[in-house]
């Protein structure tokens, strides 16, 4: 008799939606040995949206920002996924994802540390032309200060070949654009601190090893995007797991604003 209590209950636990932090942690467990894999849930994730104006890594990895035109008076609510691929991602062929469609990136939890470090700066004039100042060593070389950021975060890796296969919903590309015309400014930050992005759909395994997959970041940032010109320098690990997403809405409290696919046209 409880045997069959506690397998009706993993049954329907198995079938309720993940949230965020429900899929995170299913995501940190499954790298662990004899872990259950998350592969097969359903999911429905919150991603808040972000003001895109912002010069930090969670922001950039943001499937989810908004941009303000004052001029115009016009918000736009811009749902843009990152993308994987091999000149981003350093595991990308050892873990097989060179056989698989492109892979869009919906990160939903991005974590970042920030610290000031010193950077060593080669001297590319003769050595005893540097002084000693107290940034270098009296030998020609020399140091800068600024930031390094350390970045952890978790994503939905979504399939999406324009030709092909698509993990989106029917009618559904990578970068969709919603604009809220007529916002007055007064009115701007109540309106954007009640939005989120929710992607609802079920995880899957497209043949990837392991079904979770981490690995770092690869390539280089303009420091003078993040860091005004600062030396600045990102350690990042990823995390993602396959998914098939089935439906996208754009929500403002209680209020649809866009949805994915489209609700199909009442009749006249």
């Amino acid at each position: 008799m409880l045997g069959s209590i506690l397998f009706a209950a993993a049954l329907m636990a198995a079938d309720t939606p993940l949230d965020a932090a429900d899929l995170k942690a299913a995501m940190q467990g499954d790298r662990q040995p004899g872990a259950v894999t998350p592969v097969g849930r359903p999911f429905r994730i919150e991603i808040p949206f972000v003001d895109g104006r912002k010069r930090n890594v969670p922001t950039f990895q943001s499937p989810a920002r908004w941009v303000y035109d004052y001029k115009r008076s016009q918000l736009d609510l811009i749902i843009g996924p990152g993308e994987i691929t091999a000149t981003n991602y350093d595991q990308f062929a050892p873990q097989g994802l060179d056989h698989l469609p492109p892979l869009q990136s919906f990160v939903f939890d991005s974590r970042q540390i920030t610290d000031m470090t010193s950077f060593n700066i080669d001297n590319q004039t003769r050595a005893h032309n540097r002084a000693n100042d107290g940034l270098g060593d009296g030998r020609g070389d020399a140091y800068e200060l600024g930031t390094v950021s350390r970045v952890t975060s978790f994503a939905l890796a979504v399939p999406y070949d324009a030709k092909g296969v698509s993990g989106l919903p029917d009618g559904m590309k990578p970068l969709a654009i919603h604009k809220v015309a007529r916002l007055p400014q007064s009115e701007l930050r109540r309106f954007v601190g009640q939005m989120a992005l929710v992607l609802e759909g079920e995880t899957t395994d497209l043949g990837q090893k392991p079904p979770t997959f981490c690995g770092g970041f690869r390539g280089g940032v303009q420091s003078q995007v993040l860091a005004n010109r600062e030396m600045f320098s990102i350690f990042s690990k990823q995390c993602f797991v396959t998914a098939h997403i089935t439906k996208v809405t754009v929500l403002r409290g209680n209020e649809v604003l866009a949805s994915w696919p489209r609700p199909p046209v009442a009749a006249d």
